[in-house]
Parts: structure tokens; sequence; C-alpha cells
């Protein structure tokens, strides 16, 4: 997929939602270094953990009156609004008179979406820019640049609760039908967080061993790229210097430009 293409969405939401789970989640740290990483992730906590709670709350609330909005809407008291989307960062609103309206806005992007659609919107329609910050489109992008990580654990983990949170339907839920597909949707991502903390329980208790053997060189140190959520191992490197240089190189290696939006200049994807 392009880095500009964009997509349309009918907003049913009664308002524009202001916390999103895969927003707070593409903030979150890589797992590049092992007790560098954890600690980076600790203080992701302190401010994520709330965030997720917040999207939450106003899912319920908004989920809640869904219905007096849509009733608001079809009335002609409130106008219908599409989002305008790449990489999930939102970069433009639609304000339009019914659903119908709505609809062929959605489907105008849709035939091009390589194209801002707000330049091709913008003399039939009421339009406004949403302005993507150079953070904002850093954090989506971010897997499209590569990275190269040291895994400490003694195996690569197959399992994780950041996994079972990016299943759940995030983009659906301004639907109707995704506010009912959540439910079973946050019942599987449970069952899954539950078996990653049985995994990561059993490598914490191999890890000491394989730490020992690592460091009177018995064991390599795997260098691993990770890149578009895809991990692939790259090499082994003997000793704890070098094979934080090793990760280091990798990282730079695989570095790419990725354009943001509207901007002047091109945005460096950096590893985090």
């Amino acid at each position: 997929m392009s880095m500009s293409c964009w997509s349309a969405a009918i907003r049913w939401f009664p308002w524009r939602r202001r916390v999103r789970a895969h927003a707070v989640l593409e903030s979150w740290p890589r797992m590049v270094d092992g007790p560098v990483s954890l600690l980076a992730r600790l203080g992701w906590s302190l401010v994520g953990v709330p965030l997720l709670v917040l999207w939450a709350v106003e899912l319920l609330a908004g989920a809640l009156l869904v219905p007096c909005a849509l009733l608001a809407r079809g009335a002609g008291w409130a106008p219908w609004w599409v989002e305008l989307r790449v990489r999930g960062c939102l970069g433009g609103l639609v304000r339009v008179r019914d659903r119908s309206a709505a609809k062929r806005v959605r489907a105008a992007v849709a035939a091009e979406p390589l194209v801002d659609p707000l330049e091709v919107l913008a003399p039939e329609h009421d339009c406004h820019e949403v302005e993507i910050s150079a953070r904002r489109w850093a954090s989506a992008v971010r897997d499209v640049s590569g990275h190269g990580r040291r895994r400490w654990l003694p195996w690569r983990r197959r399992t994780s609760v950041r996994d079972a949170l990016e299943w759940f339907p995030d983009w659906s839920l301004d639907e109707p039908v995704g506010l009912l597909l959540a439910v079973p949707f946050l019942l599987v991502a449970v069952c899954w967080s539950v078996v990653a903390g049985l995994e990561l329980v059993a490598a914490l208790v191999l890890l000491p061993f394989v730490l020992l053997l690592r460091s009177v060189r018995l064991l390599d140190w795997p260098i691993e790229l990770v890149r578009a959520g895809e991990v692939s191992a790259h090499r082994g490197v003997a000793g704890l210097g070098a094979s934080a240089r090793a990760r280091r190189e990798l990282t730079e290696q695989v570095r790419v430009v990725v354009p943001r939006p509207r901007a002047a200049e091109p945005e460096v994807v950096a590893a985090r």
C-alpha cells in the first residue's frame, strides 16, 4: 500500500472520538534492547494504560448515544461527517447533509485513493483540513522502516498482549455492526493475553541461565530484523558490546524516509 493511500469512513459516533486504541498502541516503545526497552515500556504504561481506560469509557458513552445521534441526523437536525484518513491518521473532515451524500463522498475517495481527497472534494463540499503532526505520522508509519532488535529472552515470543489488542476492530467501532462485533473480539483478546502472560513467565524463568551462557560466550546474542510487524532472524553475535553495535548498525541499514502528507519536507522514521 502506498504511504499516501487515503480512505474515507462515515462517522456514526455522535462526535469525533478523541482516544483511539490503535493510536495509543502505536506509541508503544519498541522492544529493541531488553532492560532499556522494559524501562521505556514501564514509563509508557503510566500514560498508556489510563488512555486505554479513557478509550473504553468514551466508547461506551458514545455507543449509548448513537441512536439519538442517528435520529437527529435522519431528521436533518445534525449533519453527517466523513472522516478522511491516511495510515490511520485523520487528515480531513467532510460535512454533508445526508447519508446518501456521505456514501458518495466515500465512493469518490475510494475511486482515487492516491490523490489528496481535499483537492478533489473541496470545490463541491464543506471540507475541513486536519493537520497531521510529524510525531503522529512517525508513530503511524514507524513499522514501515525496519529496525534491529537484540533479543534477551531465550526464544522469540509467539504471543503478546499488544497482538491481542491490535486484533480489536478499532476502525469498525464507528459503525453500528462494529459495536456488536466488539464483544467477541474482546473475549478473544482477554484469552490471548492470558496465554501471552504464561509464555512470558516461562521465558523469564529460563532467562538467568541463558544470560549466563551468553556472558561466557557459549551462546550468541540473537540480532533480529523487525519490519512491518514481521520478525526475521538476522545473525548471532558473541559479546554484549559487539551485539549492541550490530543492532544499531542493522537499524541504520534498514531506515527509510517516509513523506508526510502535505508536509514540505519528508520525515525520517527513527527507531524507538
